[in-house]
């Protein structure tokens, strides 16, 4: 019987434009369920987050803007490829650490 199990699939990080990634085992589906990001001390930063290789079709956030100082919160069900070393990847406009920072928390079920 498949299983549901709690989990941050990323962060608390800061994200830069190095993507970070979430990577699913083999016979495992990452589920996003909340997507919290900030981007603490400079305005006009934005955030990009992918399900699987950034293609059409699998962006579910493209340079959504953020406001400084204060949080987004996203709540979905956005379910990621199985067998991915990109199964959720998030990344941010700029290099510079600590800029924005984000969590993805959800399930995995396998």
């Amino acid at each position: 019987m498949a299983t549901y199990v709690p989990t941050a699939l990323i962060g608390p990080s800061s994200w830069t434009t190095t993507a970070t990634n979430y990577s699913a085992a083999s016979g495992t589906n990452s589920i996003i369920r909340t997507i919290s990001v900030i981007a603490p001390t400079q305005a006009g930063r934005s955030f990009t987050l992918t399900l699987g290789a950034s293609a059409a079709g699998t962006i579910v956030f493209a340079t959504q803007a953020l406001t400084v100082s204060v949080t987004s919160i996203f709540n979905g069900w956005w379910v990621g490829p199985a067998n991915n070393a990109s199964s959720v990847s998030a990344l941010s406009d700029t290099a510079s650490a600590n800029s924005v920072v984000g969590t993805v928390a959800g399930y995995t079920y396998a």
